[in-house]
């Protein structure tokens, strides 16, 4: 499932199970991204965890059309991308250049990470997550639930509202929670 996934362009967002559960694009990049993430764990082949800095950057791109996309994002970049970031992608540079046998013969052209790239990456990472939650908490409904409505904002994003009537979903409820 690995390799498929680095051979193969992702869906532009997909209701990847049916009406009212896993909308938008996040759930897209989130899986798969878990995906390699598990792939590099047993392996170790550098070019899973390029996927990896893949699918962060796009997952990072995703303007929310769902409470879904932002939990999904937080979730990836949380649980799955490594939190040592910076040190963990110089690792791999190093892995690769000192053990090119290391990556298999599957074939990815993965972006080879520079230092600075990465100090920037995580930079965003931690930006982003740090806003993502910040939504969330003010999108909750009082009963503490979520709907399927990111919000919006009347104030450049420091505020986020929803419409009076954002049904609570199981969904939606879920995913910001494994976020939190």
């Amino acid at each position: 499932a690995a390799n498929f996934i680095l051979q193969s362009g992702d869906p532009g967002g997909i209701n990847a199970a049916g009406p009212g559960a896993n909308v938008g694009k996040s759930v897209v990049f989130n899986y798969a991204g878990e995906v390699l993430f598990e792939a590099w764990q047993a392996t170790g082949d550098p070019k899973y965890f390029r996927g990896m800095e893949d699918k962060a950057r796009r997952i990072l791109d995703v303007q929310p059309v769902y409470t879904d996309d932002m939990a999904h994002r937080v979730e990836f970049l949380k649980r799955y991308f490594p939190s040592n970031y910076p040190a963990t992608a110089a690792a791999v540079t190093a892995r690769e250049k000192n053990e090119p046998q290391a990556t298999s013969r599957v074939p990815y052209k993965g972006h080879v990470t520079t230092p600075e790239e990465a100090a920037k990456l995580a930079k965003r990472i931690e930006t982003r997550v740090t806003a993502d939650l910040e939504r969330l908490r003010q999108i909750q409904n009082a009963d503490g639930t979520w709907g399927f409505n990111p919000g919006k904002s009347g104030d450049g994003g420091k505020t986020w509202k929803t419409a009076a009537t954002n049904a609570p979903e199981p969904s939606p409820t879920a995913l910001a929670l494994l976020a939190f």
